[in-house]
């Protein structure tokens, strides 16, 4: 199996869900994701930033964009509130810092069974990742982009732009500092780390570790918490908590009236 990053903290939330979506390959049975669609187009278009301040209706990009997010024109993406979140971060002190720098677009990194950086096909390598940008300055700067809610200093988890450094110290042995920067587009902030080679053997065996205990666990039980109502495996479990949510109304909508009656929403 090829694990990522989301596959790792899809474990640690809940084994169960964890098991539907990659052993079971189970469809959801919620599929709202109007929040995630709208971080697809910022990541794109702070990707493509530089082509996006000039773009026109005849680029290969505009036509690439319209079949992704169905855009209707050049100027339904220039209105696109996505587009407005990405000027307003581009305008800010954080955005200049970060796109005024030489920078590298995204880029795969890989890891094989050992965890050792892996140059083989995407689909036979152990784990996979996509780093947003990649900064060179007096220090090379891993960036992820995030949007939605900000998350305070204290409450911040690492661990993803960690293994990314963890890639970039054992590729490239000269490299002595790495910074991390998880930047939150529509609130101008961000929260960094700054590490060093120090850090390599703990995380290069956590994963190897991690990885491990997963492929070798017959151990699925669900774990309840108060993010049940937001998992795309409700229904398979608790559908009762579904009507928690706030926006619940409008996920019925949305919803089959087959779905709605098997699992007595009404």
């Amino acid at each position: 199996m090829r694990f990522s990053f989301s596959n790792l903290e899809l474990y640690k939330k809940c084994k169960l869900a964890w098991k539907r979506r990659y052993i079971d390959k189970l469809e959801p049975t919620i599929k709202i994701n109007s929040h995630l669609e709208k971080g697809s187009k910022v990541h794109l278009i702070l990707e493509h930033y530089e082509d996006f301040i000039n773009l026109t209706e005849d680029s290969d990009l505009v036509k690439e964009w319209k079949n992704q997010f169905n855009f209707k024109d050049l100027n339904t993406i220039l209105k696109s509130p996505e587009a407005e979140i990405v000027r307003n971060f581009a305008n800010s002190e954080l955005g200049i810092d970060i796109l005024s720098k030489k920078s590298k677009r995204e880029e795969t990194i890989m890891f094989n069974s050992e965890i050792e950086p892996y140059f083989g096909d995407t689909e036979t390598c152990k784990f996979i990742g996509f780093i947003d940008r990649i900064n060179v300055s007096e220090h090379l700067e891993l960036i992820d982009y995030k949007t939605g809610k900000y998350k305070d200093q204290q409450y911040q988890h690492y661990d993803q732009l960690i293994i990314y450094a963890l890639y970039m110290f054992l590729r490239y042995k000269h490299l002595n500092y790495i910074k991390i920067r998880f930047v939150y587009v529509e609130h101008l902030k961000e929260n960094t780390l700054e590490l060093d080679r120090k850090m390599i053997t703990y995380w290069k065996n956590y994963l190897k570790e991690m990885i491990n205990t997963i492929e070798n666990t017959n151990n699925f039980e669900p774990n309840f918490q108060p993010l049940c109502p937001w998992c795309e495996y409700v229904l398979m479990c608790k559908p009762e908590l579904l009507k928690k949510r706030k926006d619940f109304n409008d996920i019925l909508k949305l919803l089959s009236s087959e779905i709605i009656n098997k699992y007595h929403l009404d």
